[in-house]
């Protein structure tokens, strides 16, 4: 088939919430097929979705600020991301 006709996705791993199980993923967003892509995949394919980087360093800040948190998401942060966010406002 002509490259030209091929479905592509922007796979911005940082928002995925499969990121962590996928072949595809970069630092930076880019293009990737879409059957390559976890989202687009049959349900019985796809790995089990969690939670994505984004929404770690975004709980880490709140509790970096003293925000209110559940014990659950104390016990995530501990175990993901003991130092904080990856990335920095």
């Amino acid at each position: 088939m002509n490259a030209l006709y091929r479905e592509v996705t922007v796979c911005d791993a940082y928002r995925c919430q499969y990121a962590y199980a996928c072949r595809e993923k970069s630092v930076r967003p880019a293009r990737v097929l879409t059957r390559r892509c976890m989202r687009y995949m049959p349900e019985h394919l796809r790995a089990v979705p969690s939670l994505s980087d984004l929404a770690l360093d975004l709980l880490a800040r709140r509790r970096r600020s003293g925000g209110p948190m559940s014990a659950g998401a104390m016990l995530v942060l501990d175990r993901l991301r003991p130092d904080g966010p990856i990335r920095q406002p």
